[in-house]
């Protein structure tokens, strides 16, 4: 039977089994798009949220906590009860340099500190740019709590403070081999802290002994496709990211990674469809998905989809309102549009916010290029300070505790 089947015979049947099959595909396909979301190019665009004049609501919640806590501590300022209650409620709201102040305080008091305030003590100098000082109370405090990871972390961020990364290195690995199994926190603080250093791989792989720890928890899901991203495993990466989506459809969070997975331009193969198709499932799943409505924008800004690009970047900016980037982007689509831009963000401060980023850029520069130096300490939290960006003003002038000694004015 098969010597009567010739060769010609066989070739003459290739052409219409490949034509079918691939027939049979595109159908399957065009089945799937029509199936997926997609945003209309004349679709409807939200209302933009008045442009804030500064960001000091945002400081002034978390710093009214810490002034109440520090009326009930001197009011009675012998208590250590009172000390112990700030230090804790200022560590919480990263106000560092009240930290330092109210443990020092209960040291006076003769008050002996636990290791977690050691800890609390060590991490606060650290970020006050006290690493140096810092060091020798963070090496007495780490072997105590040798199963914290925000001890192996602060130790790990004081030896790279200074310099010594090979060290800073050495104390991140015996911290991911000492804390328990079970501590999914302390797995995810230390691959964060994994990729500052760049270490792709090892990141992901605490990402992934957190997930195999709670495998039903979607958000953990996605952390560990984004470290697949990272470690540039993309096919993994979707492979990993599709399976997480078909396991969990209501998470908001999954469909936004992979949506990125799927559309970032710098990864190969990208398929825009699809992307959108999950970017919109997230935003819909969860409206205050902030960063989903920013990536969003950014693949129909990069996709030159004007309209489209403006009703995203507004979502963002309405959960945001002192996105300045988002407010930016909005603004020149709306001139792309023939639409008017100064309700949305006027010419005076387009301008001045173009020359505000610029010269962040170099302060920033002129800052870690001499990080002994008070003037060039001073620049940028005045610069933060002169463009009402409270928030960062606040966070950066913590760190002039080393050359002051106390908070300078700004």
């Amino acid at each position: 039977m098969f010597k009567s089947f010739s060769l010609k015979k066989l070739t003459s049947w290739t052409l219409p089994i490949l034509l079918l099959g691939y027939s049979g595909y595109r159908f399957w396909h065009y089945r799937q798009e029509k199936n997926f979301l997609k945003l209309d190019n004349q679709v409807a665009l939200p209302t933009y949220p008045p442009e804030p004049s500064s960001d000091a609501d945002i400081l002034a919640a978390p710093l009214a906590k810490v002034e109440a806590a520090r009326k009930s501590a001197t009011s009675n300022a012998t208590s250590p009860q009172g000390w112990t209650y700030l230090a804790q409620v200022a560590f919480d709201n990263r106000d560092y340099l009240t930290t330092i102040s109210a443990l020092q305080t209960l040291q006076k008091l003769k008050t002996s500190l636990t290791p977690s305030q050691k800890l609390q003590l060590g991490f606060s100098m650290k970020e006050c740019g006290l690493a140096r000082t810092a060091l020798p109370l963070l090496q007495e405090v780490q072997p105590i709590l040798s199963r914290n990871a925000l001890a192996y972390v602060t130790l790990c961020q004081a030896f790279s403070k200074m310099g010594q990364n090979d060290k800073a290195l050495e104390v991140l690995n015996q911290g991911a081999r000492n804390i328990e199994i079970t501590d999914i926190q302390g797995r995810i603080l230390i691959s964060q802290e994994y990729r500052m250093f760049a270490e792709w791989d090892k990141s992901q792989e605490q990402m992934q002994e957190a997930y195999a720890q709670a495998p039903n928890d979607a958000n953990l899901g996605a952390m560990v496709g984004s470290a697949m991203i990272d470690s540039n495993k993309i096919d993994e990466s979707r492979s990993f990211l599709a399976e997480l989506v078909s396991k969990f459809p209501q998470s908001s969070e999954a469909h936004r990674q992979y949506a990125y997975a799927l559309y970032d331009f710098n990864l190969k193969g990208n398929n825009l469809k699809q992307a959108e198709h999950h970017f919109l499932t997230a935003v819909r799943l969860d409206p205050q998905n902030r960063q989903a409505w920013r990536q969003l924008g950014e693949m129909y800004q990069r996709t030159h989809r004007v309209r489209p690009t403006a009703y995203a970047f507004t979502h963002a900016l309405q959960l945001n309102p002192h996105d300045g980037d988002a407010r930016m982007t909005v603004s020149r689509s709306y001139g792309l549009l023939g639409l008017d831009m100064e309700p949305v963000m006027s010419w005076q401060n387009r301008r001045r916010f173009a020359i505000r980023d610029q010269t962040e850029y170099f302060m920033r520069t002129m800052r870690y290029q001499n990080p002994n130096d008070p003037n060039s300490l001073l620049m940028l939290p005045r610069h933060y300070a002169k463009y009402g960006q409270y928030e960062k003003c606040f966070h950066a002038i913590q760190s002039l505790y080393i050359p002051y000694g106390t908070m300078p004015a700004v």
